[in-house]
């Protein structure tokens, strides 16, 4: 299962139809993959060739049975694990940490762990997520320990009671931010706009043409917000710098 703009995806027969491959699904199985999968994909793509895919809704999984998916498992309660508790699991034996709001148990990963022990148990019973995203990309741990995870960082206070209704139509799951689909409305007015003002020139001269543009503005939008320029009359470096980025 995969969540896109707050729709419950089940593409588990889909896999082998995916023309990117089954891996690029894989990888966020069981996750929300919103915005990688609008990063490339129109709006339109799951009705064309996935409709049966969608399942039912992300939200808060209560009410009765006609709201539950056959298959799915109950919801657990609790309100999160404390950073009190995460702190007492700070030795090697017992090793949790903090990453993005999850608590992990990585005591048996430790000595699979690439950068070795010690870089982890720095932060053994802790927060680590800064030090993590520095020079980890985001999706490391569901590919490398996705059996580390063990609940997410909370007060520990008893969940809210489910509602007491439900149906077809009520939410699965609770993602704050990803119940409420992206707006789409302005979609197609945009690309038009975007195709009549760069769109003009055609054929492989106008490809080439929006292409050093691009380069351009690129190199513009790097240099330009930065906070730490200092201006003056020397313009040797900024010169060298602007056309070895044009030409390489």
């Amino acid at each position: 299962w995969v969540v896109v703009a707050g729709q419950v995806l089940d593409v588990t027969k889909f896999l082998g139809e995916h023309p990117g491959g089954e891996l690029a699904i894989l990888t966020f199985a069981g996750k929300d993959a919103t915005e990688e999968f609008n990063m490339i994909h129109p709006p339109d793509v799951i009705g064309k060739y996935a409709p049966d895919a969608c399942i039912g809704m992300i939200g808060s999984g209560g009410g009765g049975s006609g709201g539950a998916v056959a298959g799915a498992p109950a919801a657990g309660g609790g309100g999160g694990i404390t950073m009190a508790e995460v702190a007492k699991h700070n030795s090697k034996s017992d090793c949790w940490v903090v990453v993005d709001g999850q608590v992990l148990d990585v005591t048996k990963f430790l000595g699979e762990h690439p950068g070795g022990e010690l870089a982890i148990l720095t932060f053994a019973g802790r927060d680590a997520t800064e030090e993590f995203n520095m020079i980890h990309p985001p999706d490391v741990i569901g590919k490398y320990a996705p059996d580390a995870v063990i609940g997410k960082v909370g007060s520990g206070a008893p969940a809210a009671a489910p509602a007491a209704s439900g149906g077809a139509a009520a939410p699965l799951l609770d993602k704050g931010g990803h119940g409420k689909a992206r707006d789409w409305s302005k979609n197609e007015k945009n690309r038009q706009m975007r195709m009549q003002g760069e769109g003009r020139i055609h054929g492989w001269f106008g490809a080439l043409c929006y292409m050093v543009l691009g380069f351009m503005k690129e190199i513009l939008f790097t240099i330009v917000p930065q906070k730490n320029i200092t201006l003056s009359n020397d313009r040797v470096g900024l010169t060298r710098s602007a056309m070895f980025l044009f030409i390489f």
